[in-house]
């Protein structure tokens, strides 16, 4: 399993880094929309801090999703056709 996770972790996946108004407590969200918004994102008070948390979600949910055998959505690679 932990190869599987791995390879999952070294695909480049987008991550969209957000910044948040101090209204809102201020901080930075970092998500990875096609992993779903709501099941892969992490804050942090700074951009480092949140892209860490995040690698440590993706890493705990890929190891869920793989042990209940659930299909994991791969990002497009060079070279993918899209018709």
């Amino acid at each position: 399993m932990k190869e599987n996770i791995k390879r999952y972790m070294e695909l480049p996946y987008e991550k969209i880094i957000t910044k948040l108004p101090q209204s809102s407590g201020g901080g930075y969200i970092a998500e990875v929309p096609l992993l779903g918004a709501l099941s892969t994102y992490a804050w942090g008070e700074t951009e480092t801090e949140a892209l860490a948390a995040l690698k440590e979600i993706m890493e705990s949910n890929f190891e869920t999703w793989i042990s209940e055998g659930i299909t994991i959505p791969e990002p497009a690679q060079p070279g993918d056709l899209n018709i």
